[in-house]
């Protein structure tokens, strides 16, 4: 078997009509943000979600969005300047293990669709939510349930409750394709809080060191949203 690499979803799946018909991104996106607020979109494809929330926060709110995929990045950087949204997304390439473009605690809502089980890095990907939420923050993470129970990239459900032990959970559900929650940072004082950013930061300061050592020795290049 190959080296696993995380999974790239081609742009004509991931923004099309039969998904806007059964998924509207604002009426799915309305009942969690609002105007003013700051928001992320955690693989963000070409932006389905990303310009809807660009919509609703309007010009005193903040968008990030971040996909690993570059074509997808160009793609929702073009949509966003087709709508005048320009001055309010802020849209890099980059790991959702690496969110290092956007300030701690800063972020009202954070939209994780169907991400984690196209990576490998699970881990990274929701201490990176932890690190970004405001304390009052909450964020919508969802994961597919029917992939292969080999792949690495899959989050079973034993994985799956064991990353909400990170979190508040607010509620949480699921259906015959898909396991989903909404979370919140765990209640803890701001001296803890500070505290707990530093050692999020320090964790994926090592993680990151560490897979630069095992790159230079395997002469790997690592594929990571």
């Amino acid at each position: 078997m190959g080296r696993v690499n995380d999974r790239r979803i081609p742009l004509f799946l991931t923004d099309n009509f039969l998904r806007r018909l059964f998924f509207p991104p604002k009426k799915t996106l309305s009942k969690f943000i609002s105007a003013g607020q700051v928001v992320a979109d955690i693989g963000s494809g070409p932006g389905f979600f990303t310009i809807a929330m660009a919509e609703i926060v309007g010009k005193e709110g903040r968008v990030y969005a971040a996909d690993f995929d570059r074509k997808s990045i160009e793609a929702l950087t073009r949509k966003a300047e087709r709508h005048n949204y320009s001055d309010i997304i802020e849209a890099r390439t980059t790991s959702a293990a690496d969110l290092s473009f956007i300030p701690d605690a800063s972020v009202d809502f954070a939209f994780s669709n169907g991400l984690l089980c196209c990576m490998l890095d699970h881990e990274g990907a929701v201490r990176e939510v932890e690190r970004i939420l405001k304390p009052d923050g909450r964020a919508y993470i969802s994961v597919t349930k029917r992939l292969r129970k080999k792949d690495p990239r899959t989050v079973g459900k034993d994985e799956w409750r064991s990353l909400l032990q990170r979190f508040n959970v607010v509620s949480q559900g699921e259906g015959v394709m898909a396991r989903w929650a909404v979370v919140s940072v765990r209640n803890i004082d701001q001296t803890r809080l500070a505290s707990r950013i530093e050692s999020l930061k320090e964790g994926r300061e090592q993680k990151e060191s560490k897979g630069l050592a095992e790159n230079e020795q395997q002469h790997i290049s690592c594929c990571s949203p």
